[in-house]
């Protein structure tokens, strides 16, 4: 693990050179992050901070989407990369905390490191996968947004998939941080600015869908039925493709 961790983060080194109405009753409420917490290394670890309020069921306020945030012993001055891992899980299991280890250790190495939660295949509103890819870029943006806060580089933002997180951090790589690109995001933010990864790396990624079809546990039919209208990633890969790195 730790050999095959160290070679992703080089790879980065590298490379950086809703569906329904909310009841009016109901606002959204927005959970408080626990208090950091300072571990080996010296890294503080913030755990449970919203990035995104998405849609949930009809009826029901928004649902916060979680990340955890590690932070390297401050150096006066110092901007660090920062890299956003994301959990595997066959698209429908997993959460922020899969990943934790590989971020405290990338956290040790210099880098602000976040785990982030995403909407998953077995939620109950059956919400497609692309809302997935929503969380995700929404994830970015948010470390964009608060570069500052987290004392980091925004020109030198990574991305770590697992598994289907590779998949996800794939199609960031090629169709980019706005959270619109499929036309069919009821997050949409108007006048959200783009956030350009500089690097992408995929461990143990999936990149063919097909392959997958006949996996009824994966609701792959009903994903690949809104590829072909509205994922076209060629259409934007010329415009903000990535360098991306793919560990099998």
């Amino acid at each position: 693990m730790h050999g095959r961790l160290g070679a992703v983060g080089l790879a980065l080194l590298v490379g950086a050179g809703g569906l329904g109405l909310v009841a009016a009753s109901a606002p959204p409420t927005t959970p408080a992050p626990l208090p950091p917490s300072t571990g080996p290394g010296g890294v503080t670890v913030e755990q449970g901070i919203t990035y995104q309020l998405d849609n949930g069921p009809p009826g029901t306020p928004p649902q916060p989407e979680l990340l955890d945030a590690y932070l390297p012993a401050r150096r006066p001055g110092a901007t660090p990369p920062a890299v956003v891992l994301v959990h595997g899980g066959g698209w429908a299991g997993g959460s922020r905390t899969v990943l934790a280890p590989e971020a405290q250790q990338l956290t040790q190495m210099g880098w602000v490191s976040f785990t982030i939660d995403y909407r998953l295949e077995d939620d109950p509103t059956q919400l497609p996968w692309n809302d997935e890819l929503d969380d995700v870029q929404a994830a970015v943006r948010f470390v964009a947004a608060h570069a500052e806060r987290f004392q980091l580089d925004p020109a030198r933002i990574g991305m770590i998939g697992a598994s289907a997180g590779g998949h996800l951090v794939a199609l960031v790589a090629t169709l980019g941080t706005l959270d619109d690109t499929t036309g069919h995001d009821q997050n949409a933010v108007p006048g959200a600015k783009p956030v350009n990864a500089v690097v992408v790396a995929t461990w143990s990624g999936v990149f063919d869908l097909g392959q997958l079809a006949s996996m009824k546990r994966f609701g792959v039919p009903n994903q690949l039925d809104i590829l072909p209208g509205e994922l076209h990633a060629e259409e934007y890969a010329p415009q903000v493709m990535q360098p991306t790195v793919a560990f099998m």
